[in-house]
């Protein structure tokens, strides 16, 4: 008995904070290239880096997802194909909805993002 009132209190606890204790997602990253962004569909390919490299994967891009370089919040229009990115990620059936991403401070897309 005791037992089933902390799993009910415990599911009520994440019920009203939002998360499901069965469909809690966990997220992932994946790290690569931008090959494609799609502001109309907001949508973003990028394809793998190392052993990931023959792997290329499409995000959905939401308004909580955030953008960044360092600490500069960029917006999806101001990614280009070619920048290195890693990017925070849930999947959400066959969906891989992004979280975060990380655009990769080199020298060139620094001073490129810079100058927004």
């Amino acid at each position: 008995m005791r037992s089933m009132v902390v799993a009910f209190t415990l599911g009520a606890f994440l019920a009203l904070a939002g998360v499901s204790p069965v469909l809690a997602a966990t997220s992932r990253d994946f790290s690569g290239e931008i090959r494609k962004v799609d502001t109309a569909a907001k949508t973003l390919v990028v394809k793998g880096l190392g052993p990931a490299s023959t792997k290329e994967m499409t995000f959905q891009v939401g308004d909580g997802t955030k953008t960044m370089m360092g600490v500069k919040t960029l917006t999806l229009a101001s990614l280009k194909s070619g920048e290195q990115v890693k990017v925070t990620y849930v999947d959400e059936g066959a969906l891989h909805k992004a979280q975060r991403i990380e655009v990769e401070q080199a020298k060139t897309g620094a001073a490129k993002h810079m100058s927004n």
